[in-house]
């Protein structure tokens, strides 16, 4: 579908290593970036950790939709320009993200 995505996470160094080697594998990476608060010095809800993220994923912050299940860091997102989902189940997130990128996901895929 052409869409970027990352993973911007609080994660301490035992996370560090999972994430790297789950998603960010140099043959079948996952995800476009991973940023995480323990590498990069910044932690959500800091606007640092999203700039870096947008950065990484070489988009404007108006370009970019940042889902998370607390709503401070979703405002966070907001207040740097981009599109927040505040997530509380599967079908709702769903539906906010195919809305906000007018092409309809479904939790099959």
């Amino acid at each position: 579908l052409g869409f970027k995505t990352a993973i911007i996470s609080n994660a301490e160094r035992p996370l560090q290593e999972l994430l790297s080697e789950k998603y960010g594998g140099e043959n079948q990476p996952q995800f476009d970036a991973i940023v995480l608060s323990c590498e990069v010095g910044w932690a959500k809800p800091d606007w640092e950790i999203y700039r870096l993220g947008c950065e990484r994923l070489n988009i404007a912050p108006e370009f970019g939709v940042f889902i998370d299940d607390n709503m401070i860091n979703v405002e966070a997102f907001r207040n740097f320009g981009g599109y927040g989902i505040h997530h509380l189940t599967d079908e709702k997130t769903v539906q906010e993200l195919s809305s906000i990128l007018d092409y309809q996901l479904s939790l099959d895929n």
